[in-house]
């Protein structure tokens, strides 16, 4: 059954059924109300709520109350029948779960030797829903022409009008007192006076009317048309008609919109009586019907409302303009409106959470209450207390978590990481005092405990502190205590050639981290000076930028003061011409050179990246690229990446601070120059390595569409890390924005990922050397191994790595329950992890296996995976922690198992397709 039409047929029902009563109270209580002012703050109000009811009702989820309950589920057709051919001394058997269930129809080919299965035919069951579903459908679709066929003679009348004559476009001036003088128009073939347009309402006349009526007919029809506009009659009836898609085969629905135009045409029939009288209106309204009986009438209009629509409808208006008795009101108070539109909202709110589908029996109530909670992130408690140097509580601090760490790593916290509020910030009280909440797992999904939050500490008067990390829950239970230092304010007078400028357009970035925080505003307290917020006292730097139209065309340099307590503090900050550098990539990089792009950023003096200058630029087809704006004299560290090819790794250059060992070092690293206006520089590249990774499911059967990347890491020289060439952002879009993410130009895609074929292939140009691939599925995952997903692979630059990545349906393990493995294993800052590891001895078995696993040739082998186990839980056993090490060594002896089975007949499956791929001839990638 197409789902789409099945879950269209439901909230059809719904809607039906739930209009029906909205509209059956509606119709019923309006004959409780004799003035039809008072009946059109209701249609008005009805309306609305019938577009509300069905926009509740088309949301997954929102209706909670079953009226109907679902039969019970009969056991699949083959099921019964496998049953009927097993032994029947075999049915009272208890049978154990295996790991993998078979397919129907792989259970069902065990049998096809010896057995002949003979399925009954079945007749088909009609879906009397879903034909109603289809009828529906055709009849919008009838309509929706209806309407366009409507709109278009409107049109089409508009251009086809004349201009009224003068004295009565003066007349209708007069008519429309304070409001907006409608358009006036003539047309010839017009049956009867009609109102159209929204947006430009115009007043239409036949052209008959001219020669047969006196002017003070024509007064009263110009007022009774002038009164539709007035009452927005129009847009009433466009809202209809947009209801009359999903309602046309509605009765109640016609019935109440009969009684909306009646209403509205009574209202205006009370403008115009004002004109002249009610019996004389009344009057005049039948002569002209009996006039226009004569004359044809064309297809009613579908977006107009006009003098008259239908015999019945004028009895009922001259009915009510000579009951003497009644006393028609114009309009009803505010009040009125603003109740009618809470109580028809209110009941469609609360019909909507009634539905005709069926409760799924196979759900309880408490397990319903269990998926609900199963659903929801637990948010755990931070306790922080904020004091100044002498200890003293500072409030009003505001502190916002930023980041969190697990065993996975440490990264930034979003909504989209779990099912979780995101991070908010919170202000301490009179004593100092805030709770921060975090997420109990770091990575929802997969139950990762969170393990430590990273906090900014910011209060105007003290030092900004962008940088704290909190392990957590915390050891104790008295808050975690953090210490502020008072600040102290920076004035910088920005110069040209010797000169104070202007502020417009002068940026600052300043150490402390607060400068590129939105809403950061710098003070001004004396002209051509700029006031920069508190920094806590010692070494502090500030760089001025001035920009026009997102372009740096003045620098300053880094600045270094000295801040001192109690002193003010005071720079001047001189501003120099931005530098243009050009270069081009090395010639060993084919041209025309494709999606090339160069990321630059100059080297921090003191490992704070805060005065970091940054940006990207293309690099042309023919291997050459400028940056137009750099600060002056300022080295630059580079990385270039294009198709095949990506920059050599640079070497550290005299200004970092602690190199590393190139040959331990993890990161790949960046080149860095000393330009010169007049020579370019060259930018060495090497050569992509090339891995083609072929994927299948535990089934051996190829995974098509599946994102399979990796990120490899660019470590910048004083700096931190992040994705090589990504993403791409210019310093200057940031100062405009202030915020990262908005900043990204979306100039080329991530370029270490790709989607598998149909044949589960899928090749990635990646930096040679060591470099993890993971799987980006919401379907599919690989095996954990030691408490990580990812799969390490070694490339060699201009050459070709086959690699096999087996994929499992999601769900099937849990990376939480390999969280204190992670810890200890991979030496990550859990506090469990470093309890553990500062034991005797402890780092010693860890390093030995863990040896033995980066030696080995396949890691997940039963044999080594089983030792590796019961390392653990030896260690965990020595840790005290006898309930862990029980659970390791449960999947020690699953490995085990494994071992004298040797290769089952589904690892020999696999090894048969990954080798059987691995020397095909390879196809065009």
């Amino acid at each position: 059954m197409n789902i789409f039409l099945l879950g269209s047929s439901r909230w059809l029902w719904d809607y039906f059924l739930l209009a029906t009563v909205l509209l059956a109270v509606v119709l019923i209580g309006g004959r409780l109300l004799t003035q039809p002012a008072r009946r059109m703050a209701v249609h008005w109000s009805t309306a609305s709520g019938l577009l509300l009811l069905a926009l509740l009702c088309a949301m997954p989820g929102w209706s909670v109350v079953n009226l109907l309950s679902a039969p019970d589920r009969p056991s699949p057709t083959w099921v019964s029948e496998l049953k009927s051919l097993a032994d029947p001394a075999l049915q009272t058997a208890t049978l154990e779960p295996t790991p993998l269930q078979a397919p129907p129809s792989a259970a069902a080919q065990m049998f096809t030797d010896t057995t002949t299965v003979k399925v009954p035919v079945k007749n088909v069951a009609i879906d009397y829903g879903i034909l109603i579903s289809y009828a529906v459908a055709v009849g919008s679709i009838l309509f929706s022409l209806w309407l366009l066929l409507g709109t278009w003679q409107v049109y089409r009348l508009r251009s086809q009008a004349k201009p009224a004559p003068p004295e009565l476009k003066e007349l209708l001036a007069k008519l429309a007192t304070h409001k907006k003088v409608p358009e006036l128009g003539v047309v010839a073939k017009l049956p009867v006076a009609a109102a159209i347009g929204l947006r430009r309402p115009m007043v239409l006349l036949p052209a008959r009317f001219l020669e047969l009526a006196s002017p003070e007919k024509l007064k009263t029809v110009l007022s009774h048309e002038l009164a539709h506009i007035r009452h927005r009659d129009l847009w009433l009836l466009a809202l209809l008609r947009g209801l009359l898609l999903v309602l046309w085969a509605h009765p109640l629905y016609w019935l109440w919109r009969r009684r909306v135009r009646l209403d509205q045409e009574t209202l205006a029939d009370a403008a115009a009586a004002e004109v002249s009288s009610r019996a004389d209106y009344a009057e005049q309204l039948v002569a002209m019907a009996c006039e226009t009986a004569s004359v044809s009438r064309r297809l009613p209009l579908a977006s107009s409302v006009g003098l008259w629509e239908s015999p019945s409808q004028l009895k009922q208006r001259v009915a009510v303009l000579l009951d003497e008795k009644l006393t028609v009101l114009r309009s009803c108070t505010r009040r009125w409106r603003v109740a009618c539109l809470i109580g028809t909202g209110s009941f469609a709110v609360a019909a909507s959470l009634v539905t005709l589908s069926p409760a799924d029996p196979s759900v309880s109530v408490v397990d319903k209450k269990t998926d609900v909670l199963a659903q929801s992130q637990e948010m755990l408690v931070l306790r922080v207390e904020v004091v100044d140097a002498l200890g003293k509580p500072v409030a009003r601090t505001k502190v916002t978590p930023w980041a969190l760490r697990s065993s996975q790593g440490h990264g930034h916290w979003s909504k989209k990481e779990g099912k979780d509020e995101g991070p908010t910030a919170v202000v301490t009280d009179a004593d100092g005092l805030a709770n921060v909440l975090y997420p109990h797992h770091r990575y929802w999904g997969e139950k990762i405990q969170t393990t430590a939050v990273s906090l900014w500490i910011d209060h105007p008067e003290y030092g900004y502190i962008d940088d704290m990390h909190i392990d957590v829950p915390l050891e104790e239970a008295a808050p975690y205590r953090i210490s502020l230092v008072r600040g102290i304010s920076l004035e910088v007078r920005p110069t040209i050639d010797g000169k104070p400028t202007s502020l417009d357009g002068i940026y600052s970035m300043w150490s402390d981290g607060r400068s590129w925080l939105p809403g950061m505003k710098l003070g001004r307290p004396a002209e051509g000076v700029l006031r920069i917020p508190a920094m806590k006292p010692g070494t502090a730097e500030v760089r001025l930028v001035r920009m026009e139209r997102e372009k740096a065309t003045h620098f300053s340099e880094i600045l270094t003061i000295d801040l001192k307590p109690e002193e003010a503090a005071s720079i001047d900050a001189p501003l120099r011409p931005a530098q243009t550098i050009r270069g081009k990539l090395s010639d060993n990089v084919p041209r025309p050179v494709l999606q090339g792009r160069i990321k630059v950023q100059t080297i921090p003096k003191t490992g704070s990246s805060e005065m970091e200058w940054f940006t990207w630029v293309p690099v042309q087809p023919d291997g050459t690229f400028t940056i137009e704006s750099w600060p002056t004299g300022e080295a630059i560290q580079l990385t270039a990446l294009c198709d095949g090819f990506l920059a050599t790794s640079g070497t550290a250059p005299q200004a970092v601070n602690n190199p590393r060992d190139p040959k331990t070092d993890p990161y790949l690293r960046p080149q860095v120059f000393e330009p010169t206006d007049s020579e370019p520089i060259e930018v060495s590249m090497t050569a992509l390595a090339r891995c083609v990774v072929d994927v299948v499911d535990n089934q051996g059967n190829p995974v098509a569409d599946l994102e399979i990347g990796a990120c490899p890491n660019v470590g910048w020289w004083n700096g931190g890390s992040q994705i090589y060439c990504s993403p791409l952002v210019r310093r200057e879009r940031l100062q405009e924005v202030r915020s990262y993410t908005e900043a990204i130009d979306e100039g080329f895609l991530y370029p270490f990922s790709a989607e598998t074929d149909t044949a589960g292939r899928v090749a990635l140009q990646l930096p040679a050397g060591r470099e993890d691939i993971h799987v980006k599925s919401e379907e599919y995952e690989t095996p954990i191994l030691l408490g990580n997903r990812r799969r390490r692979v070694q490339l060699v630059a201009g050459k070709t790595t086959n690699v096999k990545l087996i994929v499992q349906p999601k769900g099937t393990e849990q990376l939480g329950d390999w969280d204190k493995l992670a810890g200890i294993v991979l030496g990550c800052s859990t506090i469990e992890g470093k309890r553990v590891c500062a034991l005797p001895g402890v780092t010693e078995k860890i390093e030995s296996f863990r040896k033995r696993l980066a030696e080995a040739d396949d890691p997940f082998n039963p044999a080594l995976l089983a030792e590796a186990y019961e390392a653990i839980a030896e260690v965990l056993d020595d840790a005290g922690d006898t309930k862990e090490a029980t659970n390791w060594r449960r999947k020690s002896a699953e490995q085990a198992a494994k071992i004298d089975g040797n290769e089952t007949d589904q690892e020999k499956k696999l090894n048969s397709i990954f080798d059987e791929r691995t020397n095909q001839k390879e196809g065009p990638y």
